[in-house]
């Protein structure tokens, strides 16, 4: 729980402002990267004050269970600013990959100073703090987040901070970790195929992007693989690749999450799933082309069954006196100005395109027009 940093107030884990005092309760998911034996814990006693933690070798390889550092407060920065509220998962298994970092921890942090300038925003893109020592500087480990955030976010996280200092490297993200995890999303409820598709389409134009700074695993992590409240993907965070990766793997999670019970697959969906597991869809632009058609059916199958069914009684919708068969009112003015007072009459039917949402019969008749969105 939440300790509000100005009056001490415990606060549930769902709170965004402390429920005492009206203080925002900031929280975000820190990953801590180093290459020393010892992570770097700063006490709240001394600031600045650096703290023993068990050496790396002494954790688990690799672990998810949270590292013991005991019940004293425990902050991420020598400024006492992001102070741990859980450290998340701890693993050695970073060891022998590119940058020499031994171990890795992450996990939650609450901001005591939501209010003021981050490192981050001061330090400078190519690596040199304006206003900060020499020795702290921007990270490698944010760079992957900058260049593919105007393209893709919100399904990646924002960094809201980031800094390297003394072999560490420290990563701020959006908090993700209480988002629903797709997985468990797929085996609750069935899922439109048009939002599998437009999954689909994301993880694939992802797949391509990570390629570039060798992330790809980010998308094979079920655990990593959640679903906001407005049914966007989102990552938790990127992960370095372990090993060459390949559209077969990206085929074996599609079937491991979206080929179950109460999932009902369309044949054409289904078919391409195991054409990209069974390898035989190898290149992405042939995907691309593939989940296109798929999209295309769907969407006309889509629009055959609305059509059946706009068959509505619009009596309750009219005035009275207005004869449905009469397609012409004998009081109605030849400039059409009684048309003003009519109600509009929208149809039930699905936003299949934004010329069709944006306009309706009565609409177009009118001189002017609250509800016409027609360019």
């Amino acid at each position: 729980m939440p300790i509000c940093p100005q009056c001490q107030f415990e606060n549930s884990d769902a709170n965004k402002f402390c429920q005492s005092c009206g203080s925002p309760l900031t929280l975000w998911w820190a990953i801590v990267q180093g290459c020393s034996q010892t992570p770097a814990f700063y006490g709240e006693a001394s600031l600045g004050e650096s703290l023993d933690v068990a050496p790396v070798s002494a954790m688990a390889t690799p672990s998810t269970e949270p590292l013991a550092i005991g019940t004293a407060p425990l902050f991420l920065d020598p400024a006492n600013r992001y102070r741990w509220l859980e450290t998340g998962s701890t693993s050695n298994s970073l060891s022998g990959k590119p940058g020499g970092f031994l171990w890795e921890i992450q996990g939650k942090v609450l901001d005591y100073q939501p209010f003021q300038n981050t490192l981050f925003s001061v330090i400078s893109p190519e690596g040199s703090a304006t206003s900060m020592p020499d020795t702290i500087s921007m990270p490698p480990v944010a760079q992957s987040y900058l260049a593919l955030e105007s393209r893709f976010y919100p399904t990646l996280p924002a960094v809201h901070d980031a800094w390297q200092q003394e072999g560490q490297q420290v990563l701020v993200l959006e908090d993700r970790s209480d988002l629903l995890l797709l997985a468990d999303l797929c085996a609750q409820e069935p899922v439109p195929t048009m939002q599998i598709l437009h999954w689909f389409h994301e993880m694939v134009e992802l797949w391509d992007a990570l390629e570039v700074w060798k992330s790809r695993n980010s998308l094979l992590e079920l655990s990593n693989l959640r679903v906001d409240e407005d049914g966007i993907l989102c990552l938790q965070r990127l992960y370095p690749d372990s090993a060459p990766y390949h559209l077969q793997d990206l085929g074996k999670l599609w079937l491991q999450v979206f080929d179950q019970p109460p999932q009902t697959l369309e044949v054409g969906l289904d078919t391409l799933i195991k054409a990209v597991h069974g390898g035989e869809i190898t290149e992405l632009g042939d995907l691309r082309t593939r989940l296109e058609a798929i999209a295309y059916d769907v969407q006309m199958q889509e629009l055959e069954m609305g059509n059946e069914d706009t068959d509505v009684d619009l009596t309750p919708y009219l005035e009275d006196g207005v004869d449905l068969d009469d397609p012409e009112d004998p009081e109605e003015e030849e400039d059409g100005s009684d048309l003003d007072d009519m109600p509009t009459v929208v149809l039930p039917m699905q936003l299949y395109s934004v010329d069709d949402a944006c306009q309706t019969d009565i609409g177009n008749q009118r001189n002017h027009n609250e509800e016409f969105f027609w360019h």
